[in-house]
């Protein structure tokens, strides 16, 4: 008798506990685009905090993405890693310019909202890519364009891994892509406008960097 009384009063105390102090929620999965709109408003406010203008945004955004708390530590290590590896500060950007030619988004989730129904490759190699000219005082300005091609060097543009274009205008360029075989061509703009269209084709390998020169003649 006197043990079921016991039973009952640690009952009892068990649920009291329980109405008092609630255990602690399981926290669920970030919305994709809520972690992008935390992150742009706090690059935003940083932005403002640090007074930037047009002369010093390129500046500002080392700081701003060494300071980010809101935003994924994904995004946070891109940016990091393409200024490591010379990209300039605008291009680096993964949530603004820096993706701005890839159809894929640092923020885990935003490609499955974007892109319903399709499944994008791992873009985890790497083209950096620098032009030249004969005239070193002249700046090399171009329009890039990027298609996939199969074993046979046919264009093999997929949903999966869509054709890229990008504007070149500081070096290198970084482009980010699946491992496979692609073409390349460089259109020139500006002070080399006239000069003839550039292309080769390489072969990435999965997780490789791959630096490549080409030269308006």
């Amino acid at each position: 008798m006197l043990q079921r009384q016991i039973k009952l009063f640690l009952g009892a105390l068990l649920l009291v506990w329980g109405l008092i102090s609630p255990l602690p929620a399981v926290s669920s999965p970030q919305d994709p685009q809520a972690e992008y709109d935390r992150c742009f408003k706090e690059l935003q406010l940083c932005f403002k905090a640090h007074n930037t203008t047009t002369k010093t945004y390129a500046a500002n955004l080392d700081i701003c993405w060494r300071e980010a708390r809101q935003c994924p530590q994904i995004c946070v290590d891109e940016y990091a890693a393409r200024r490591s590896a010379g990209v300039s500060a605008l291009d680096a950007d993964p949530l603004h310019k820096g993706r701005s030619y890839e159809q894929s988004s640092c923020v885990p989730g935003m490609d499955e909202i974007k892109f319903p129904g399709r499944r994008l490759l791992p873009t985890d190699s790497r083209l950096y890519l620098t032009l030249e000219g004969p005239d070193k005082a002249k700046k090399a300005e171009a329009i890039v364009g990027v298609q996939p091609l199969d074993d046979n060097d046919h264009v093999a543009v997929t949903l999966a891994n869509p054709a890229r274009q990008a504007h070149y205008e500081t070096d290198p360029l970084l482009l980010p892509l699946a491992a496979g075989r692609y073409f390349i061509f460089a259109s020139p703009r500006g002070d080399y406008a006239g000069f003839r269209d550039l292309s080769f084709t390489f072969t990435l390998k999965k997780g490789e960097s791959l630096r490549k020169t080409l030269k308006f003649r």
